[in-house]
């Protein structure tokens, strides 16, 4: 275990470095992307350095800053990853090095314990952006992260190395509350390469083998909230037992980067391909099938395809079209969707 003292000190120096960065485009470096959806976003939800979460009153929180700094970087905008790195780094960080999850206009912090999903997405945005821009500075950043992940939000369960969903708050007397949703697995097989003498493979295998577990149900489909304990794998009793708005994120990141196909083929032939044809629900109770009588909105259409093989294309209209989450969602399927060669052709 390493002294967390000083990593929230180090960060704000690494962070002088880039009050004044500035990179010239090269056309070979321009993104696969289309830059007037990356505009269209910035205009809905961008504020200041900070990303508007339209949800759920105009707050901001790490989540929304990591997928806001991921989006950046592979939409090729420095200028804008930077800003939202600094206004991250100045309103979220903790002295522990983690960042507080909830930002409110006109109150600042209103919950400071950390969301660690927001935490892992930041470190990694750091990591691609430092092989994008070679940039050693956020290089560094990102370690300093993850070394306050290491630190405080992993945890050993019977031979597993399990994530806290944040430092407070889901340790029981008798189980542990976890969130599927918060092993976003692109990003921790880049932990892994860039820390191989650190958890993450085993941090990986927990996430593998907990999926394994909860979608073995009647549904076959993971819940939002889940606990473990010395019996059971099963839905944590102070949540609904869905596969809803968190969970949807886990079939995005199976498939994101290197496909872990035996895990994704539950979300395949429970999900995605029983409503290939027609809407998708919002959600899915996880122990009886019930579902939502409201459609999913566009953001979980695009998982969809990406899961079914389909093409995306990209659309600014649709990236603006709904609220913050969907909107993000079906940017971060564009993402996904490029990596695996699915994004359509125009002609």
């Amino acid at each position: 275990m390493r002294l967390a003292a000083g990593v929230g000190t180090a960060i704000c120096a690494v962070l002088l470095l880039l009050v004044s960065a500035f990179t010239l485009r090269t056309q070979d470096d321009e993104p696969k992307l289309d830059r007037a959806i990356w505009s269209a976003y910035l205009d809905r939800f961008f504020q200041s350095g900070r990303i508007v979460d339209t949800d759920n009153q105009g707050i901001s929180h790490s989540e929304s800053q990591g997928y806001g700094l991921l989006l950046a970087e592979a939409f090729d905008d420095r200028q804008s990853f930077d800003a939202i790195l600094a206004w991250t780094h100045s309103n979220l960080m903790r002295g522990d090095g983690l960042l507080s999850w909830r930002w409110e206009p006109d109150s600042g912090v209103t919950d400071a314990n950390n969301a660690t999903d927001g935490d892992i997405l930041v470190a990694w945005a750091l990591l691609r952006a430092s092989n994008r821009w070679e940039a050693a500075e956020y290089r560094a950043l990102a370690v300093a992260h993850l070394e306050a992940i290491e630190m405080h939000l992993l945890f050993d369960y019977r031979q597993q190395v399990l994530l806290l969903p944040g430092l407070d708050g889901f340790v029981r007397p008798d189980r542990y509350i976890v969130n599927p949703s918060y092993w976003v697995f692109p990003a921790l097989d880049a932990f892994a390469e860039l820390r191989p003498d650190e958890p993450w493979k085993e941090v990986i295998t927990s996430g593998e083998w907990l999926l394994q577990s909860t979608t073995n149900g009647p549904v076959g489909l993971t819940s939002d909230w889940v606990e473990v304990s010395q019996s059971r794998v099963k839905p944590a009793v102070e949540f609904p037992s869905r596969f809803s708005w968190d969970a949807i994120r886990v079939p995005l990141y199976l498939a994101w980067g290197k496909p872990r196909e035996e895990l994704l083929q539950p979300f395949r032939s429970n999900w995605a391909a029983r409503f290939e044809n027609e809407t998708l629900p919002a959600w899915i109770d996880t122990a009886d099938g019930s579902q939502a009588d409201y459609p999913a909105p566009a953001g979980i259409m695009a998982i969809a395809n990406v899961l079914n093989g389909q093409c995306l294309t990209q659309d600014p209209a649709v990236a603006v079209s709904d609220s913050y989450y969907s909107s993000t969602l079906y940017l971060l399927s564009l993402l996904a969707a490029t990596d695996a060669g699915l994004i359509c052709q125009v002609d």
